[in-house]
């Protein structure tokens, strides 16, 4: 029960960053599990901003403050509580649908950062049409609190369920994302969740038509975003309920690394840096085909690690780097541990690795200072390109640095990854350049072998 608590509360940290300008899970770790579970948490967001949307709107309405003011007040006030004024998605969706053009145009405009002049124009009708909707409201008399949580909530109700049932129109961003982790019964459980609130709203809300109203809004904006871009986006979720360009994952990247496949030295436990043996024959039929399609695949340039690439990213272009190598072993390449533990050197190494040096080998400290410089280089790269997804494939070395450093763990040897196998990681291309903590990690392992 506890550990199920802690769960959740962890599911709540993610969401009230996800969906708000508090900063509550930078240490909490972001797994496809439980950022489809944070889906469960938006309704509920719903209804604390309806909740503050009445407090604020009832505070004003006593004040001396006058009614023009007011109502810009209020409309400010989603840029205080969610970072935005939700109007993001608003505008991308804009700037695509008035293009006019073909489905794959507007999917690429959806992920332009630049925003063109059909996306201000469309701010400037949101922007006029809220003020003058809260203009009416603070002249009200009497406002419905239930009328308030029912507009906030049910946007959002509406949003996770797209969300977690409708088909995605790409295979990275928000969407595709999320779906990663949601199950058939996370879906029954949900709608179950959203039909009690339904219910309740029904039962307390005085003019049932906005329930009616925003089903058929629903109904014919599923029509429109299908028939425009082939599925649902992270922009048309922000067109529905509003997003944050800078937290959403149609302006992120996604980093998958994979350590090489086995070879024979591996199998005898030699030490091979920047040794070339090829995969061996063990280590090819191991390896098998990820169902991930990065746009590009950045390999070190030794051979276990471009056959690698070739076997696990058959599909993508494969560029090669020096700089993603293992560390450099010197004197101690091609070497066992059997060959080298009477060697006082070795002991000392093996004792405080990132104090000493192999003999002609690599210095810890130049080690780390490369894989980090090949970290920003790809990441340059991407942002350059607006790729959406590359891969690395590299060696055990950099994967523990790359991997302790995003899980924040104590020691390199905390982490550990099988042959073929390793890690994602997604983040803005900010967060990746700077190293911070990035929106979620999760495993990457090999597919299951089939029978036979």
């Amino acid at each position: 029960m506890c550990k199920q608590m802690k769960e959740w509360i962890a599911i709540l940290r993610i969401s009230l960053q996800f969906f708000t300008i508090l900063p509550l899970a930078k240490t909490v770790q972001w797994t496809e599990k439980r950022t489809a579970r944070s889906l469960f948490v938006l309704p509920w967001i719903g209804i604390l901003l309806g909740l503050m949307f009445y407090s604020f709107l009832q505070l004003l309405h006593y004040s001396p403050i006058t009614a023009i003011v007011s109502s810009i007040l209020v409309l400010l006030l989603p840029l205080v509580l969610t970072g935005g004024l939700h109007v993001d998605g608003w505008m991308d969706v804009s700037d695509a649908y008035f293009s006019h053009q073909s489905k794959e145009k507007k999917l690429q405009i959806l992920s332009d950062p630049h925003v063109g002049s059909f996306a201000i124009l469309s701010l400037i009708v949101l922007l006029l049409l809220r003020f003058s909707a809260i203009y009416e409201l603070t002249s009200l008399s009497s406002l419905s609190v239930w009328a308030c949580i029912t507009v906030f909530t049910l946007p959002r109700i509406g949003a996770a369920f797209l969300v977690m049932r409708d088909k995605p129109a790409k295979d990275t961003g928000l969407a595709a994302y999320f779906q990663k982790g949601v199950t058939k019964w996370s879906i029954y459980a949900f709608i179950v969740m959203s039909l009690f609130l339904v219910a309740i709203f029904i039962v307390f809300i005085d003019n049932k038509f906005i329930i009616f109203f925003f089903a058929g809004f629903l109904w014919l904006w599923i029509r429109f975003y299908r028939s425009q871009f082939g599925g649902v986006t992270g922009d048309v979720i922000g067109a529905t309920i509003g997003r944050r360009r800078n937290v959403f994952m149609d302006n992120s990247l996604v980093i998958t690394c994979i350590r090489h496949g086995m070879t024979l030295e591996n199998q005898q436990k030699k030490y091979i840096g920047w040794s070339d043996p090829p995969l061996s024959i063990e280590g090819k039929n191991e390896l098998k085909e990820l169902s991930l399609e990065p746009e590009l695949v950045i390999s070190s340039d030794l051979k276990r690690a471009l056959e690698t690439s070739s076997i696990v990213f058959p599909k993508s272009q494969v560029i090669k780097r020096e700089s993603w190598r293992e560390l450099h072993f010197g004197n101690w390449e091609e070497k066992t541990y059997e060959d080298l533990k009477n060697i006082r050197a070795y002991r000392n190494w093996i004792d405080h690795w990132a104090e000493h040096t192999p003999p002609n080998g690599e210095s810890f400290s130049g080690f780390s200072n490369r894989v980090w410089e090949a970290w920003e280089e790809a990441v340059d790269l991407a942002a350059s390109q607006q790729l959406r997804h590359i891969a690395i494939v590299s060696h055990g070395g950099p994967l523990r640095l790359l991997a302790s450093h995003f899980k924040q763990t104590a020691s390199l040897w905390d982490v550990s990854f099988s042959y073929g196998e390793g890690f994602s990681v997604t983040c803005t291309y900010k967060q990746a350049k700077e190293r911070r903590a990035c929106i979620s990690y999760s495993a990457v392992h090999l597919p299951a072998k089939e029978n036979g």
